[in-house]
C-alpha cells in the first residue's frame, strides 16, 4: 500500500466502465502503469493523487489523473464515491 494512502480506510471496490479500457491501460509503458496504479491506490484508499485535474464539466468528482513518459502523455478519468465506496475509471 502507497505511504500516502489513508491506512485507516477500508479499500474502495474499483470498477472499469468498459475491459477495452482496462485492456488499453495495460498495454501502456510498464513505468506509466507503475505510475498510474501508485496513483489509483490512493484514490481506492481515500487518499488523493499527486497529478489530477477536476473535470467539473463532466461531473462532480470526476477528476482525470495525469503521467507522462518520454514525451508522451497518458490520462484516465475516474469518478470515486467515498460514501458508496467505488470507484470507476473512464
Amino acid at each position: 500500500m502507497d505511504i500516502d494512502a489513508a491506512p485507516d480506510r477500508q479499500k474502495k471496490q474499483t470498477i472499469w466502465f468498459t475491459e477495452a479500457l482496462r485492456d488499453e491501460v495495460r498495454e501502456w509503458p510498464k513505468a506509466v502503469r507503475v505510475d498510474i496504479g501508485e496513483e489509483l491506490n490512493k484514490v481506492e484508499y481515500g487518499g488523493e493523487p499527486t497529478d489530477f485535474k477536476p473535470m467539473r464539466t463532466i461531473g462532480a468528482g470526476v477528476n482525470e489523473l495525469r503521467v507522462s513518459d518520454k514525451g508522451d502523455q497518458y490520462r484516465l478519468i475516474y469518478v470515486a464515491n467515498l460514501k458508496k465506496q467505488y470507484m470507476c475509471c473512464m
